[in-house]
């Protein structure tokens, strides 16, 4: 009989808080806030990612074109952005850590991939 490795309590209330409270796209945590967000289409996560700032990544997110989440939020309109685009973040000093836990209980919970997740996050 096998048995799935059951994800620890404050992982997956972290992955659940980043799906429950979704913000407008252009709202942004305080400065220098190291954590997890996530980048969701009509309240659905399609990228989740880990920073040392999150304000300035995600304003990287909107800006930039290095990565897929970055050219496919660039070629969105603002009015196509305020109506299906919201952001959401969740403070965690051991972000590194768990990062993949949290993507992978996002994904359970979404029954479902995240759509511009290349790769696994990294784990401790």
């Amino acid at each position: 009989m096998s048995r799935t490795k059951r994800v620890p309590r404050p992982i997956e209330n972290a992955s659940k808080r980043l799906v429950r409270k979704p913000r407008p796209w252009y709202s942004r945590p305080p400065p220098s806030k190291k954590g997890l967000y996530s980048v969701m289409k009509d309240k659905r996560p399609i990228y989740v990612g880990r920073s040392c700032d999150i304000r300035r990544r995600l304003n990287q997110h909107f800006s930039g074109s290095s990565q897929a989440i970055d050219r496919y939020l660039r070629t969105k309109s603002n009015s196509y952005l305020q109506r299906h685009i919201q952001v959401s973040w969740v403070q965690d000093k051991r972000n590194k850590c768990h990062e993949q836990s949290v993507m992978k209980g996002v994904e359970r919970n979404q029954k479902r991939r995240l759509t511009y997740n290349k790769r696994a996050g990294d784990s401790c």
